[in-house]
């Protein structure tokens, strides 16, 4: 507690922008982790399961290519084509050896279908052993041992191998299924290990934003509360310890107000006690000169008394000069105090000026990098609309299969007209047929897919425009308020530099005041030294002492007069 509130107000601040941003980064990067993982798992039943599928399938349709030439091979009839027969059937053998070769390294450290590969390439073996048999019977002429060959090896060896081939495609589906529910649940994780964590770090977030907002509203409470009193005049109020004790800006404020506040209550005190002196010291004169005037009155009478109360005066001036001297130290302490004051004064003026600056400074950044933030999210959601490209390609990808299945239904249809003779287009015919149902479950496959990852698109886009609103609504807030809270200083600065140039200029009147009293003072001293010296012209000089004890006694009034107003003014304050 006590190391976050002596982080500056810039560092506090910092802090809570760099957690929202370490959020985004984390959700930006799980995301990622997300889409990466969905990739790879697509790329995993496109790479094995399907390139599989296909080698197996072209295997299916080489065989059935194969049986439908054979066929030839044996007839006969067909003895003048039996080289171009054999031909094709020797093609279809190495397409089929390259299938072979294809898929056996597709499912290399695969158990399983390992045993289906070392199955089928045994049934394949017999296969070419029955077919090379069959193929030197029809050398020699034996079509009958040719033809019973065929039907009774042959096409068991050839539906053992289609068997195979449909039981290897079914399990290759399978694999695929269950990589798909293996995505599902990866995406299902990362989404779920993603909105926890956007939870914890919002509430973490909201949670620093509150603690921070409390601990510079419950400063700037206690400030105010300790201003509000000075401006009533009250000078015994404190700055609290624990405000003065932080390190930040408001710990620095805090400690020079005290100063002020120190060094207000010392002048404030200094001038009460010199007012009550100056006020004895007039009261004094005052009596002294009423003292003065009996005397003069009486001196046309005794020469000798006159003498006596001259050298009495002379005492009381050098006693009023000592006395008048300290009261012109004491103002000229007040007027150098509230010089002092104004100098403070105008440095917390600058300060406050100086923190509304950082405060403008930090609200055009924090605008600037909401602005930067705001256009690429709505770029990055921009871009994320590419996903519905998707959905119109698997559309035209069932608009191709529902075609397919039009095409291989009437090849069918056609296959079954011609007989015997269509018997191996019928067979190609059901396996385009077969192609186009996969195609069809895979491209729906798809669709769920990418309607999955467009919720997720949406999710993000919306958790986005909340996280975009709560800056520009509550954090942009806090600065104005921060901004406001720094012209109420500044206000308070001007009103304390001018209480204390009005408290200089009265020192400064009062300071002449007392300078006039010291001439006066003089004046008289003056007066009775040359009283004492001379007698035989006190008669001549009594009208003159007569004026200047008038001049005396009118100073001494407004002397009077300046100290109570003064003691008027000090008096506001409570110390």
């Amino acid at each position: 507690m006590k190391f976050i509130k002596n982080l500056k107000m810039s560092v506090k601040l910092l802090g809570s922008f760099l957690i929202l941003i370490a959020a985004m980064v984390i959700i930006g990067v799980l995301s990622l982790i997300s889409m990466k993982t969905l990739n790879e798992h697509s790329k995993e039943i496109y790479r094995n399961n399907y390139h599989a599928t296909m080698a197996v399938l072209e295997m299916k349709a080489a065989i059935n290519y194969a049986s439908a030439f054979l066929v030839d091979v044996i007839d006969p009839n067909m003895a003048s084509n039996l080289q171009n027969n054999y031909t094709a059937i020797d093609t279809n053998s190495q397409h089929m050896t390259q299938y072979l070769k294809d898929y056996e390294a597709l499912i290399e450290g695969v158990a399983v279908v390992q045993g289906y590969y070392d199955s089928l390439n045994s049934l394949l073996t017999n296969y070419r052993n029955t077919r090379s048999t069959i193929y030197s019977y029809v050398n020699a002429g034996n079509y009958e041992d040719a033809i019973d060959l065929y039907r009774n090896a042959l096409v068991r060896n050839t539906d053992e191998i289609r068997n195979l081939i449909e039981t290897m495609v079914e399990h290759e589906v399978s694999g695929a299924s269950r990589m798909v529910v293996d995505s599902n649940k990866a995406y299902d994780n990362s989404r779920t290990t993603t909105i926890t964590i956007i939870v914890a770090l919002s509430i973490v977030a909201i949670g620093l934003g509150l603690f921070i907002s409390a601990l510079v509203s419950n400063t700037l409470k206690d400030a105010c509360q300790v201003t509000d009193a000075i401006a009533k005049g009250d000078l015994t109020v404190s700055i609290p310890e624990d405000i003065k004790a932080q390190n930040e800006e408001f710990g620095n404020l805090a400690r020079n107000i005290q100063a002020m506040l120190d060094s207000l209550f010392f002048t404030v005190s200094n001038i009460r006690s010199s007012t009550d002196i100056l006020g004895d010291s007039v009261d004094s004169t005052n009596k002294t000169l009423n003292v003065l005037n009996d005397r003069i009155t009486d001196t046309s009478a005794a020469t000798q008394e006159l003498s006596a109360n001259m050298e009495e005066t002379g005492s009381s001036a050098e006693e009023m000069n000592a006395t008048a001297t300290e009261i012109e130290r004491a103002v000229e302490t007040v007027a150098e105090k509230a010089e002092d004051g104004a100098s403070k004064s105008a440095e917390i003026h600058n300060r406050a000026a100086e923190l509304g600056k950082s405060v403008n400074n930090s609200i055009d950044k924090s605008n600037n990098i909401f602005n930067e933030i705001k256009k690429a999210l709505e770029k990055a959601l921009e871009d994320s609309k590419a996903v519905d490209e998707i959905n119109a390609l698997a559309d035209a990808i069932l608009g191709i299969t529902s075609q397919t299945t039009l095409l291989a239904l009437n090849a069918s249809i056609e296959a079954a007209r011609a007989g015997e003779a269509g018997r191996g287009f019928a067979v190609v015919a059901n396996e385009i047929s077969a192609l186009a149902d996969n195609s069809k479950n895979t491209v729906t496959q798809i669709q769920a897919i990418t309607k999955v990852v467009m919720a997720a698109v949406s999710a993000l886009a919306s958790s986005s425009t909340n996280l975009l609103n709560f800056v520009s609504d509550d954090v942009m807030k806090d600065y104005q308020d921060m901004l406001k809270a720094a012209d109420s200083y500044n206000s308070d600065a001007v009103y304390m530099s001018d209480m204390t140039s009005d408290l200089s200029a009265t020192s400064e009147e009062l300071l002449a005041s007392v300078q006039v009293l010291m001439r006066a003072i003089n004046e008289v001293a003056g007066a009775a030294q040359e009283g004492a010296r001379t007698t035989g012209v006190v008669a001549e000089q009594t009208t003159d002492i007569s004026i200047e004890t008038q001049t005396i006694v009118e100073n001494m009034k407004k002397t009077d007069d300046t100290t109570k107003q003064l003691a008027h003014l000090v008096d506001k304050f409570t110390v």
